[in-house]
């Protein structure tokens, strides 16, 4: 860990993650000290190793003293620049689930995205496939109901976080994929009137899953 005086800020990007109530049973070594730290976290900041996509993160659990009021009462403050700052901000939604890799694919967001974003009005189900969309039947429907009842859409601090990001990457299990596109065809299912096609049992019901999707809708409007 190296602190930086706000004017030789390096290349950094943020973590946006929800914190849950774990406890902070995993330990990992920082400047040669042990620390603990939810194993949430701890699967995140190993994932983002892995994946190189960040020489350096700033992330609050680690950066602030937890158990310092007084540093957090001045620190606190100041994480609206820290996330405007930072040269992007990374959404950690945790481990890859059984689908989450239909739902967390670069090139298939964009290609329903696209698909979606020319349709007028809400489609049939009967001519989603006609539409280049996933089919009634296609298993992507109840994988993005399941990816949309993660914690992290529940989570009140993201949407300053993602509103304030220069540019911003959502991470699951071992993909990462643009926000903004993963937001923008959420945006253009919920016009569509697709939600209810988001079918599965999860751990929240499906009201909640359309909240998900809700919110990422409603970011993207913010960052326009």
């Amino acid at each position: 860990m190296e602190a930086f005086p706000d004017e030789k800020l390096p290349p950094f990007s943020a973590l946006s993650y929800a914190c849950g109530n774990e406890a902070p049973t995993t330990s990992i070594i920082c400047n040669g000290k042990t620390i603990y730290v939810t194993p949430h976290l701890y699967s995140a900041l190993r994932t983002i190793v892995n994946l190189g996509c960040a020489a350096n993160i700033w992330v609050a659990a680690t950066c602030l003293n937890q158990r310092d009021n007084a540093e957090k009462s001045i620190q606190v403050p100041k994480m609206a620049t820290i996330y405007r700052t930072a040269n992007n901000v990374l959404a950690w939604l945790g481990p890859a689930g059984e689908d989450s890799d239909l739902v967390i694919d670069q090139s298939r967001i964009d290609q329903i995205s696209s698909a979606a974003s020319v349709i007028q009005g809400q489609v049939a189900y009967s001519k989603l496939v006609e539409s280049r969309l996933p089919g009634f039947m296609d298993p992507f429907w109840p994988a993005l109901g399941k990816l949309c009842q993660l914690a992290w859409f529940f989570r009140l601090w993201v949407v300053q976080e993602i509103a304030l990001g220069r540019e911003n990457f959502m991470i699951c299990g071992e993909r990462m994929v643009f926000y903004d596109s993963l937001a923008m065809m959420m945006r253009h299912l919920t016009r569509l009137g697709c939600t209810n096609l988001m079918r599965g049992t999860a751990e929240r019901g499906q009201q909640d899953q359309v909240a998900g999707l809700t919110i990422l809708a409603v970011h993207t409007l913010i960052r326009q």
